[in-house]
């Protein structure tokens, strides 16, 4: 049986989150940028398909998404039906397909080759990337929002991503160490 889940706690995952797993903070997202780019590229793909969605719903799409990897991690389903439109199933689609092996079988053939993802803390490890980048997206989401209204942040991304990204296809960006790289292409090399 699911859990159910209140508007209280999806008020208030984000910045739990923040607190378990910690925030990338303006002038760090080097380091993650090819996560955020899968993230964000997709979820331009679901606005071409719903192009009235706006920045609450990615609010709502990222709060969801992250209630449904603190279920991965706790071995816990949650009910969110109740809070999802279409648009907000697209976004958490297109946000779960960038990263999530429980949603995305191309990365799950990928990553279970190298891990264990029935191993609870590799999959805590292997969500801490996805799960920062997730909170910097609401961070943006809402800087752009009130900056340029509720379009404000599908704005943005467009102009920052200016077609760099296949429009047709959803991307992926593994959060993988050097050493499980070389266990995926045993020539791979920096």
């Amino acid at each position: 049986m699911k859990k159910p889940v209140k508007p209280y706690d999806l008020k208030r995952i984000t910045s739990r989150m923040a607190q378990e797993f910690g925030r990338i903070y303006k002038g760090q997202e080097e380091k993650h940028a090819l996560m955020m780019h899968s993230m964000e590229s997709n979820m331009l793909k679901a606005r071409i398909k719903f192009p009235d969605v706006t920045g609450t719903d990615a609010k709502n799409a990222v709060s969801m998404s992250l209630m449904m990897i603190r279920g991965y991690i706790n071995s816990i389903e949650y009910d969110l039906e109740e809070y999802m439109n279409d648009n907000t199933k697209a976004l958490i689609h297109a946000l779960m397909m960038s990263f999530d092996p429980f949603t995305n079988p191309e990365i799950k053939k990928i990553l279970s080759s190298i891990r264990d993802l029935e191993d609870m803390q590799i999959r805590r490890d292997y969500f801490t990337d996805p799960v920062m980048c997730l909170i910097r997206i609401d961070s943006s989401i809402d800087l752009w929002t009130k900056v340029n209204g509720k379009f404000g942040y599908f704005d943005f991304i467009e102009d920052q991503l200016a077609g760099s990204y296949d429009k047709d296809q959803m991307s992926f960006s593994l959060p993988i160490s050097i050493d499980d790289a070389k266990k995926l292409d045993p020539k791979f090399k920096i």
